[in-house]
C-alpha cells in the first residue's frame, strides 16, 4: 500500500513538474512600472501544518501590481492526488499588494505545489515550485479508551492522560468530518 502511494504521489509530481515548463515562467506581464509582476509567496515550514485534514490557506501575494482582478491557479500534489484550485480574485494586503488565500485541508504526509497567475495579456507567469513534508507522519488511529488494570496507579494515571489527548484529536477529527458533510448537505440541499 505504501508504495503504491509514493508512486501514485511520484507520478502526480511529474505531472505538476510537467505543467510549468520553462517557457510558462519566462512569459512575464508588466506591472505599472514596465517591470515583471512576481508571485510571493513562503511555504509552511513542515512543524507548522495544522493535523491532517484541517483546513489551512496558502498564501500568495503579487508584487509590482495593483491588478486584483486577476485569476490565480493553485496546481498541488497533496498526499498523491492532484487539485487544481482556482481563485478568482485577489485582496489587498497593509502594503497595497493584492493577495490572495488558498483554502485547502493539510495533507497527512507532503504536498508539492505550485501557482499560475494569468495575466491580462493572455500570458501566464508561473511561481517556483514548492513542497513540503511532514518530519514524521502523525498518529491517526483512534483512541482505544482502555486503561491497564494492572498497571499501577501512577502509570495508569499518565496513560489516562495520553488517551485524553487522544480523544480530543479524535473529537476534532469527528467536529471537522461532520463541518464537511454540512457543507456538502447545503450543496446537495434538503432533499
Amino acid at each position: 500500500m505504501c508504495l503504491v502511494r509514493h508512486f501514485a504521489s511520484f507520478a502526480a509530481a511529474l505531472l505538476l513538474l510537467a505543467l510549468a515548463p520553462t517557457s510558462f515562467a519566462e512569459k512575464r506581464s508588466a506591472g505599472a512600472k514596465g517591470t515583471a509582476v512576481e508571485i510571493l509567496h513562503v511555504a509552511p515550514a513542515p512543524k507548522q501544518l495544522p493535523a491532517p485534514g484541517e483546513m489551512m490557506k496558502l498564501l500568495v501575494t503579487l508584487k509590482n501590481t495593483k491588478d486584483s482582478e486577476r485569476r490565480l491557479r493553485a496546481f498541488i500534489v497533496r498526499d498523491g492526488q492532484m487539485l487544481d484550485i482556482s481563485v478568482p480574485t485577489a485582496q489587498f494586503n497593509q502594503e497595497e499588494m493584492p493577495y490572495y488565500e488558498v483554502p485547502l485541508y493539510a495533507p497527512e504526509g507532503e504536498m508539492l505545489y505550485l501557482f499560475m497567475l494569468y495575466n491580462p495579456d493572455g500570458s501566464v507567469t508561473s511561481s517556483n515550485r514548492y513542497f513540503v513534508r511532514r518530519l514524521c507522519l502523525p498518529n491517526t488511529t483512534l483512541a482505544s479508551g482502555k486503561v491497564d488494570p494492572s498497571l499501577p496507579p501512577d502509570q495508569r494515571l499518565i496513560q489516562l492522560a495520553s488517551q485524553v489527548a487522544d480523544l480530543n484529536r479524535d473529537i476534532k477529527s469527528y467536529e471537522m468530518v461532520l463541518s464537511l458533510l454540512k457543507d456538502l448537505q447545503k450543496l446537495i440541499g434538503d432533499n
